[in-house]
């Protein structure tokens, strides 16, 4: 887990959104593996990443909707879907709802809570095999124990992607593998 530190306007979510490929550089380079690389040119960037802003995407829909965003229902591999939601702990949640995965969560996942929405979108990054998970300050809306709850999944989720966070909340710097102060 690398943690990108800093001040409020110190540049860590222009950072974040240069390394997703949001927005390019004004200038410089973008540096893989010692070579300059252009994430904006190559397509297969995208399919490799998952970004997770302040505020994640969640569909008016289920549950399942948002895990398997655009996939149709007949097509869902279902043991994936099952990984995912073992893996983002989710498990709770849809096991306390009588409809479980097709649970209506409201527009922008207002029927649930925070940092139940953040799991909804690492879910959905697991469910699409993203090898690298970026977000700007997931837990901005979250209180010390549901942040400190989140960043024990991500201590947890190492296992099976790289992650680039950016974060105000003093404790993640103890999770970090590496610090980036901006």
């Amino acid at each position: 887990l690398t943690l990108l530190r800093g001040k409020s306007g110190s540049g860590k979510s222009t950072f974040i959104k240069i390394i997703a490929g949001i927005i390019k550089p004004e200038f410089g380079e973008v540096m893989l593996n010692k070579k300059s690389y252009s994430l904006y040119d190559n397509k297969n960037w995208f399919r490799e990443i998952s970004y997770i802003d302040q505020s994640p995407f969640i569909l008016d829909g289920t549950i399942l909707d948002n895990i398997c965003l655009g996939i149709p229902v007949k097509e869902i591999n279902q043991k994936l879907l099952e990984e995912s939601i073992e893996i983002a702990k989710l498990k709770g949640l849809i096991k306390s709802k009588n409809t479980g995965v097709n649970t209506y969560i409201g527009e922008n996942g207002n029927l649930i809570s925070g940092g139940q929405r953040q799991r909804l979108v690492i879910a959905r990054a697991i469910y699409y095999k993203s090898k690298i998970l970026i977000m700007d300050e997931p837990t901005s809306s979250l209180d010390s124990e549901l942040s400190r709850s989140f960043f024990d999944l991500l201590e947890d989720l190492k296992k099976y992607v790289t992650i680039i966070i950016s974060s105000h909340w003093d404790d993640a710097v103890k999770y970090a593998d590496q610090t980036i102060d901006l």
